[in-house]
């Protein structure tokens, strides 16, 4: 006789119809996932603006101090992390050069 906490051989196998279910289950979630991502991003995206010139004229005084303090040259590799509006990366752009990244 089985126990109560035994998995019966039958239950302890997985059918086909049983993975496709699980499988359209995941699929299912994944899409709803992807779904509210691209919703979150584009109502990012929408509350952004571009960078105005005054931002950008300070950041044409801050970036060679930036520069200077990091020891950055043209042509080396900037990251520019939480880069808000982008007046900083727009200028060390131009700053580091067509060969710089």
């Amino acid at each position: 006789m089985q126990e109560a906490n035994e998995p019966s051989a039958h239950s302890a196998t997985t059918t086909k119809s049983e993975t496709i279910q699980t499988d359209k289950q995941f699929m299912k979630t994944k899409a709803v996932i992807s779904s509210a991502l691209l919703i979150l991003f584009v109502a990012t995206a929408r509350g952004q603006r571009a960078s105005t010139p005054a931002e950008i004229r300070q950041a044409e005084t801050d970036v060679p101090r930036l520069a200077e303090v990091l020891g950055l040259k043209p042509g080396m590799s900037v990251a520019d992390v939480g880069a808000g509006f982008g007046a900083m990366t727009i200028v060390m752009a131009k700053w580091v050069g067509p060969a710089g990244r």
